[in-house]
């Protein structure tokens, strides 16, 4: 029986047939590096920010479980708002110290409006989807740490540079597809050779197989910081 490589994830318990291959772009995967890579840099208590939609809801639970199963504690959860009043609350409650980051399970408008809130004396962190391209002022976001693929943080990567580009203009999403659609191809390729533990330094990210014949993928990590957008060192993370 020939592999296959399906571009999606399966419910978690459902029934995965033995050829059956998995690679996606899923935010959970991108949540639970952030909770590693911030407990790698000495946080313990984290508040969660979180859009109350299904994306949001998915990467608060996969942020929550990872970091507590890695021995982080949630201090607190609380909704995504544009509300002054809800969002000083939340800016007080972060000068308690009952905190030592807040995660932003939100989106790059959602987070530009509630970042000024917290000023400079705790740790932010989001994933991708805080990063909106040229849509994105860094100054909006100045302090917030991210994660998102080589091919748009990265550009002048040798792993990225052989492969010509597409013009989406401002359609950053259509850029992270065509990415995905580069590694996809070249994971079909190790998958038909039959290499045994397949990996890839990808375009989207260091990409490995796991037990669970996922292929679970590694994004570059960033800063939003005086006014510029800085890789963070992989020593770092």
């Amino acid at each position: 029986t020939l592999p296959t490589l399906a571009l999606n994830s399966l419910e978690p318990g459902a029934p995965q047939p033995a050829r059956l291959y998995t690679f996606s772009l899923n935010v959970e995967q991108e949540a639970r590096q952030i909770a590693r890579f911030a407990l790698g840099e000495g946080r313990r208590k984290a508040f969660v920010v979180a859009d109350d939609t299904p994306l949001g809801r998915r990467m608060r639970q996969a942020f929550t479980q990872e970091f507590a199963r890695r021995g982080g504690m949630i201090a607190a959860e609380y909704p995504s708002s544009s509300d002054p009043a809800t969002l000083t609350k939340l800016r007080q409650a972060s000068e308690l110290g009952l905190a030592d980051m807040v995660f932003l399970a939100v989106d790059q408008s959602a987070a530009a409006v509630m970042r000024p809130y917290f000023g400079n004396s705790i740790a932010l962190y989001a994933t991708s989807r805080v990063h909106a391209g040229n849509a994105t002022s860094p100054g909006d976001l100045n302090r917030v740490r991210f994660t998102d693929m080589p091919w748009l943080l990265q550009p002048d990567h040798a792993a990225v540079m052989v492969y010509p580009r597409a013009k989406f203009d401002e359609a950053i999403d259509f850029d992270r597809l065509y990415a995905f659609g580069i590694d996809a191809f070249r994971l079909s390729l190790e998958l038909f050779k039959q290499a045994r533990n397949p990996a890839i330094d990808g375009v989207t990210g260091r990409i490995r197989l796991a037990p669970d014949q996922q292929f679970v993928r590694e994004p570059v990590l960033a800063q939003f910081a005086g006014g510029k957008l800085n890789i963070i060192p992989s020593e770092e993370r």
